[in-house]
């Protein structure tokens, strides 16, 4: 397109140079110079030069999220709607600056007014002390029982005064797991730091207190397990118990360190002692008492009310189930009312208060019974005259010479007598294991202090001890037997005389 002349009237005169995309303006009302106004608009509409700028009507930001900006040197605040906008909203400046500390509130209508921040009542406050929430608008509380102090939490229940301190829950269509954590940190130079957690295992039913090594370089597990409902607790590994450790109960004046066990009215097992991946003896009932067959060993109460002690040995196709061994680093050779032995048995009479009671004379103080299925019987008896009493079967051996066996007996364990009298003509040693009155297989060898050998058997003195009184009662038959005769020879020496 040519270019066009511009004809004004008066004619108008144009600045001799301009700045390119520049705008023009009038040097007056009535004058008729056009001048550069410093006003530019640049081929993308961008206009700069403006200072003041004056509108009659509104001042639009058209297009999205187009931003209003105010500048201090090549740094800006800017101001621009939000990208969700969906409708039209007009905001009210106040009337005046505020005073200090002010905020601007609006009323819900766009409507922008100075307000001063309402106040925070923070109650029990102190250092350290957690805030919780209090219900209340614009009021909190210091909690006097929980605290933080340099990367520790405090729970102090003797200042709250409250039974529960801790409060962990889950929602019960919750899968996870309420866990507390204590971990090691590595700030410690070990490489197998490691970590215990409390935790509920809900799957499972089961309270879980665990440990775990976080590197994985050694064996974690549970180190106790509660079921849920329940107030059994599984421990895993060792127990250390310092003191005392009260099993039903809660005191022991009478005790510094041990385990007390109260079994309040109950009269079975106190004390049980199992072997389950060895020890079946097959038994489940005892005629006072049932067992499982995994039982080796049992205490219980004698008595349901009166007390005192049974001690249950059991095993299978063994002849030894309770056995005593007392070790002892000295030895004790008196033989009188106040010696003393590697093992003992005291019977004490007491007064059923608080002292000791004499026994009754001829009181039994010593028991050994036998228990089969014929009943039970005492067969020895010890009394506390120190007389022995047993119930022992009576044997008479009236079909043999008692004095020969009686002193066979003696030629058998007695090899000396043997050589100064002769050999026992009558029975040899099988023989008196045959008649009980010594034990088969018995008879040996054993060296004494001095050097000497000895020989030894057991002999049933019960057995013994009959068989003395037999042979006195028989020495006794002869000699009256000889007396008798001589009296019949005497009377008739005489009669031959007084003829």
């Amino acid at each position: 397109m040519a270019n066009t002349a511009i004809n004004h009237d008066p004619v108008a005169t144009f600045p001799g140079s301009s700045t390119n995309t520049a705008v023009v303006k009038w040097s007056g009302t009535s004058g008729n110079a056009l001048l550069d106004s410093g006003v530019i608009i640049d081929g993308s509409n961008n206009v700069t030069g403006l200072n003041n700028v004056t509108a009659t009507g509104y001042l639009h930001l058209t297009g999205d999220e187009k931003e209003l900006r105010f500048y201090e040197g090549a740094n800006y605040i800017a101001i621009k709607t939000n990208a969700s906008l969906a409708a039209n909203y007009t905001f009210t400046l106040p009337l005046n600056d505020g005073s200090a500390d002010e905020f601007l509130q609006t009323n819900g209508s766009g409507v922008l007014t100075w307000a001063a921040a309402a106040g925070t009542t923070i109650n029990s406050n102190a250092d350290n002390r957690v805030i919780t929430g209090s219900g209340t608008a614009n009021t909190l509380n210091g909690e006097t029982g929980l605290t933080f102090s340099s990367g520790v939490l405090t729970v102090d229940s003797e200042a709250t005064n409250v039974s529960a301190i801790v409060s962990i829950e889950v929602d019960a269509s919750s899968s996870g797991d309420p866990t507390v954590r204590w971990r090691e940190g590595s700030g410690n130079g070990d490489a197998n730091n490691q970590q215990y957690e409390a935790w509920m295992d809900t799957s499972g039913g089961q309270f879980r207190f665990r440990s775990q090594n976080i590197d994985g370089s050694s064996s974690e597990g549970d180190v106790w397990t509660i079921d849920d409902g329940t107030n059994d607790v599984k421990f895993n590994g060792k127990v250390n118990v310092i003191e005392t450790l009260f099993i039903n109960d809660t005191a022991n004046a009478n005790q510094t360190a041990g385990i007390t066990i109260n079994q309040t009215t109950n009269d079975n097992h106190i004390l049980s002692f199992k072997s389950g991946g060895d020890v079946n003896t097959g038994l489940t009932t005892l005629p006072s008492q049932d067992v499982e067959i995994d039982d080796y060993a049992i205490f219980k109460k004698s008595h349901p009310t009166k007390g005192g002690l049974v001690i249950y040995g059991l095993n299978t196709n063994n002849t030894r189930a309770l056995d005593f061994y007392g070790y002892a680093g000295a030895d004790n050779t008196a033989k009188n009312v106040n010696a003393s032995s590697h093992n003992s048995l005291s019977a004490i009479r007491h007064d059923n208060s608080n002292a000791l009671a004499a026994f009754t004379a001829n009181s039994n103080i010593f028991m050994l019974e036998k228990v089969d299925s014929g009943g039970s019987a005492a067969r020895f008896l010890w009394d506390v005259e120190g007389s022995a009493h047993a119930d022992v079967e009576w044997t008479t051996y009236d079909d043999y010479n008692d004095i020969e066996l009686l002193r066979g007996i003696h030629g058998a364990l007695t090899p000396d007598y043997k050589t100064t009298f002769g050999k026992d003509m009558m029975y040899n040693l099988s023989g008196y294991e045959d008649l009980g009155f010594v034990g088969k297989d018995s008879v040996h060898w054993e060296e004494r202090e001095d050097g000497r050998k000895q020989l030894r058997g057991m002999v049933n003195f019960t057995q013994l001890s009959m068989l003395h009184h037999s042979t006195i009662i028989q020495m006794a038959d002869q000699f009256t037997a000889r007396i008798e005769s001589l009296e019949t020879q005497l009377k008739a020496l005489q009669a031959a005389q007084e003829e």
